[in-house]
């Protein structure tokens, strides 16, 4: 009978911090620059919100999509052939869910194993621990040079957005590899 409520996880559907801190996930999509609100470019009914973070090392978009406020699909765009990202082929890979009810009932759920994986599970760390900071005034327990630096390149492409992003009558895309 219980086997119906048993699920197992591979190791890297398991995040590597504290799943009642994602809600500093969601918050800090929301309010920080680095992460910017692109709902007028990307299309897609039925999303509250849309943000976008760009990440230069790997030269590829994370974009993080609202369908409710407490919860989040985050997919990996690709840059094309063309040199630019398409707007609707993105790759799910994660998504992150908040109760309103338990905090222990928040979930981060990884769909796809992948290179993005632990770039994922970095970008996460960082940014609870740096909401955390900014909260509480303690130290910050991660290295943050590197994701700051991450998040200067991601906001110096905030008014060449829509030049990123091909049409919707354009074809051809990258594929993860």
């Amino acid at each position: 009978m219980f086997g119906l409520f048993y699920r197992t996880y591979q190791t890297w559907q398991i995040p590597e911090f504290r799943i009642t801190d994602s809600p500093y996930i969601i918050k800090a999509v929301q309010d920080r620059d680095s992460f910017m609100d692109v709902t007028d470019i990307l299309g897609g009914a039925g999303s509250m919100g849309k943000y976008v973070f760009y990440e230069a090392s790997r030269d590829i978009l994370l974009v993080f999509r609202f369908p409710l406020s407490n919860y989040v699909n985050i997919y990996v765009h690709l840059r094309g052939a063309d040199g630019k990202f398409g707007q609707d082929d993105g790759i799910k890979v994660a998504t992150v869910t908040l109760s309103s009810i338990k905090p222990e009932e928040h979930s981060v759920d990884y769909h796809l194993n992948g290179w993005w994986i632990p770039l994922l599970n970095g970008f996460f760390l960082y940014l609870i621990d740096d909401m955390k900071h900014q909260e509480t005034g303690r130290e910050p327990r991660v290295n943050t040079s590197r994701l700051r630096e991450l998040e200067n390149q991601s906001l110096q492409i905030k008014d060449k957005l829509p030049e990123l992003f091909r049409s919707r009558k354009s074809q051809g895309g990258r594929q993860p590899t």
